[in-house]
């Protein structure tokens, strides 16, 4: 906040606009009337006491008509106008406090309007969240029943009984249907699983694991065939997901026959009369034949023969892929067929009733022999073409190779012919570029040094010029300061008359306003009387 000006200064101010402008009256009044405010009470009365009578009557008349003028314009103002300045400063305050009041009143009002609008949306938005959350509740609290009611559903119970397998896996249509047939074909039942045997009199069920096949004893009704048929695929299920998820062929079917035998019972077991055996195959030896070993009742020694018969076929599950030449040799192949065959005698020997049977029979071990060497000997043409095949394989092999050596050997050949036929005929190119390539840098290197050149030219041009530049700056400095020194001085000049104008007392201030007052009643009077005069004489 910016704050008024002092007495001695306001006084050379109205000097300087009388010098200006010609003074009124009212003028002259408003600043005896500052002057006389701004002293103080004692001082007043002073200098009061020694301004004429006439200025004095003046100066009260021209405040009165001041108030009048004022309560005519706003008639409040004539309310809070007082003879005395403190009563009018109470007032005001009051008035100011009053205002003050009824604003803070009427803000709170209206904060409280606010309030009470925001509580209300307030407790609006808590009922709506506290429906919606009711009904998430109700919904979260419904959805798990329903969620475990179609878990349920859809998980299968993997606790079922084996018979309820077999209904599921064997309708009554399939069995109706099998029964149907059964007259019409020989050995076959019309169900993947179940042989006809003994002439169509009885029926019995097997499957594959892998090599490994696991037949059920002769029944005489299909049921109970179809129930032997459910445990044996439960079995064979089980052993197979067991060796799919990284589990040991043999220790899978152990724990799968103990845990199938707990289910169903010692005694279905025993009535079920499992039995093992081994479907072998070497298509290289002896063709699409299958061999088999005689069945075994004991899971135990059918996995020792299935490990050993898996070692001589190449691969874990007993299969024999194409390609056998591609991948052995033919001592290899031999050598894995004699032990082999060692082996398979062995097994046909020690596991079938050999106890009575002399050497010229076929289930003895010399007829097992003549039996596979037979087989042998059958295949024979087979074998030849397949070494027929792979011979002209491998040389059509060898002959592409060699063609591919010749061709990749003639083409770099012609690559490298062609390039040097492009080098001759590029070397008068070469030599073109190369003295148009010197021509260009010789100009090149001209043109650098005629940039040089200009460069130091128009850094001495520049160097010229900031030096002319200084020389300017250094007058026009020097011509500043000379006008600085000179403003100082004009500045202390008018600071002393300042000064010389201050050090005047209010009294003499008060006096020269009086001074200035009756001048201008004089010059007002004389104009009276000219106006008289002139008046007169018209």
């Amino acid at each position: 906040v910016k704050q008024a000006p002092s007495l001695a200064e306001q006084v050379p101010a109205g000097q300087k606009s009388q010098r200006a402008a010609p003074v009124s009256e009212e003028f002259l009044l408003e600043k005896l009337r500052q002057l006389l405010q701004r002293l103080p009470p004692a001082f007043r009365k002073a200098v009061i006491g020694e301004i004429p009578q006439n200025m004095r009557r003046a100066l009260e008349l021209w405040m009165l008509d001041r108030r009048t003028q004022a309560a005519r314009t706003d008639p409040e103002v004539s309310q809070k106008l007082c003879p005395r300045s403190g009563d009018c400063s109470e007032d005001t305050s009051e008035d100011s406090s009053h205002d003050s009041s009824e604003c803070n009143e009427a803000e709170a009002d209206c904060a409280l309007a606010l309030c009470d609008a925001t509580a209300a949306c307030r407790d609006v938005i808590y009922e709506e969240g506290i429906s919606m959350s009711d009904e998430s509740s109700d919904m979260s609290e419904q959805e798990p029943d329903t969620h475990v009611a179609s878990f349920g559903a859809d998980e299968p119970d993997k606790t079922l009984s084996i018979m309820q397998g077999s209904e599921e896996e064997f309708p009554p249509e399939v069995a109706a249907e099998g029964g149907s047939r059964r007259s019409g074909q020989r050995g076959r039942s019309g169900v993947l699983g179940i042989a006809c045997v003994v002439h169509d009199t009885g029926y019995l069920a097997n499957r594959m694991i892998g090599m490994l096949r696991v037949e059920s004893r002769v029944v005489p009704d299909l049921a109970t065939a179809l129930d032997h048929l459910a445990i044996i695929t439960v079995l064979k299920q089980r052993a197979q997901h067991g060796v799919l998820d990284g589990g040991n062929f043999e220790d899978c079917m152990r724990r799968v026959w103990v845990e199938t035998e707990s289910e169903v019972g010692a005694e279905m077991m025993k009535d079920l009369g499992l039995k093992f055996s081994l479907n072998l195959s070497k298509s290289y030896w002896i063709g699409r034949y299958t061999l088999h070993i005689p069945r075994i009742a004991c899971l135990e020694t059918a996995l020792a023969y299935r490990r050993q018969f898996a070692e001589l076929q190449q691969m874990g599950h007993g299969r024999v892929s194409c390609g056998l030449l591609n991948r052995f040799s033919i001592a290899e192949l031999e050598d894995n067929w004699h032990r082999f065959s060692a082996l398979y005698i062995e097994a046909c020997v020690s596991l079938g009733e050999t106890a009575n049977i002399d050497a010229s029979s076929p289930k003895s071990r010399e007829g097992v022999a003549k039996r596979l060497a037979a087989l042998v000997e059958a295949n024979s043409v087979d074998r030849e073409k397949q070494l027929r095949a792979w011979n002209c394989q491998q040389m059509l092999q060898e002959e592409r190779l060699q063609r591919q050596a010749a061709r990749t050997e003639r083409q770099d050949r012609a690559v490298a012919n062609r390039l040097a036929a492009l080098v001759e005929a590029t070397s008068v190119d070469r030599e073109k570029q190369l003295r148009a390539w010197n021509c260009r840098h010789m100009l090149q290197e001209e043109r650098l040094q005629r940039q040089a050149a200009m460069s130091e030219r128009h850094a001495l041009l520049r160097e010229r010029r900031a030096m002319s530049r200084e020389e300017r700056l250094q007058r026009q400095a020097e011509r500043a300061e000379r006008r600085a020194l000179l403003r100082e001085r004009r500045a202390m000049g008018g600071e002393d008359r300042d000064q010389a104008r201050r050090r005047k007392l209010p009294s003499e201030l008060v006096q020269d306003l009086v001074r200035r007052w009756e001048r201008l009643q004089s010059r007002l009077q004389s104009q009276r009387r000219r106006q008289e005069a002139a008046v007169l004489q018209q």
